[in-house]
């Protein structure tokens, strides 16, 4: 099961930083997870939130503002924002990118489609949340693997025909069976935490892990990848034991 590094190694590193990225690959990450959300400008800017407040204590939205004043503003751990364009470039030689948009329009696909062509990174995956995006990526980038990051389970066979290669199914959910009802011949990524859980988005324990592995995912989306990695080398181990 691959491990994805949820906004980096955000379990000990300002999420979606450069240092947190960084960190996720010594670590041994499979992947690593960037959130992409468009300035005024059209640059694209690695921020989960439409503002700034929860990680620079400034209700800046990142939509209104130019490129720019986005790069002069400190995080609050003295970090700065990092944009696409600086991820594929520092990390993109070593490990593949999940890139995970976080808004439903077009444009944004427009823009990563030109900084992904741009740079010549070839082990770059999109995850969208309208299957409006999924058939814009497969006619600008069609060896762009997309990721749907369902917003209804329900919506499994549109992004499908759209051309979705992979789905995303909340960690809370496993239990109802709902990864049982996609499409058969796509492969499922789980994201710990969140929805139906008591945890924050990203974040797990040993049993979760074990859950999660015992599903059939093809991949885990975790905040904390070292974690992931050494559990799951532990069941390995003990399974072979």
């Amino acid at each position: 099961m691959k491990i994805i590094a949820h906004r980096g190694y955000s379990a000990r590193y300002t999420e979606n930083t450069l240092s947190a990225y960084h960190a996720a690959i010594d670590v041994g990450c499979d992947m690593i997870e960037a959130d992409a959300r468009l300035s005024a400008d059209g640059i694209i800017f690695c921020t989960h939130d439409a503002n700034l407040t929860r990680i620079a204590g400034q209700n800046i939205e990142i939509a209104a503002t130019c490129a720019q004043d986005l790069r002069g503003i400190r995080l609050i751990d003295g970090e700065r924002l990092a944009t696409l364009e600086d991820v594929i470039a520092e990390c993109g030689a070593r490990i593949p990118i999940l890139v995970d948009v976080k808004t439903t329009d077009t444009a944004v696909i427009d823009a990563i489609v030109r900084v992904v062509r741009a740079s010549g990174a070839k082990d770059i995956w999109v995850g969208v949340r309208a299957v409006t995006q999924c058939e814009r990526l497969s006619i600008l980038a069609p060896s762009v693997p997309v990721l749907a990051f369902l917003p209804r389970y329900e919506d499994a066979a549109a992004f499908q025909v759209a051309g979705a290669r992979a789905f995303r199914v909340w960690e809370g959910d496993l239990a109802a069976g709902v990864h049982k009802s996609l499409p058969w011949d796509r492969p499922f990524w789980v994201t710990t935490g969140g929805r139906g859980t008591n945890q924050e988005v990203g974040d797990t324990d040993e049993g979760g892990l074990a859950t999660v592995a015992a599903s059939g995912a093809e991949a885990i989306l975790m905040n904390d990848p070292f974690l992931a990695r050494q559990s799951l080398h532990l069941a390995t181990v003990s399974d072979k034991g």
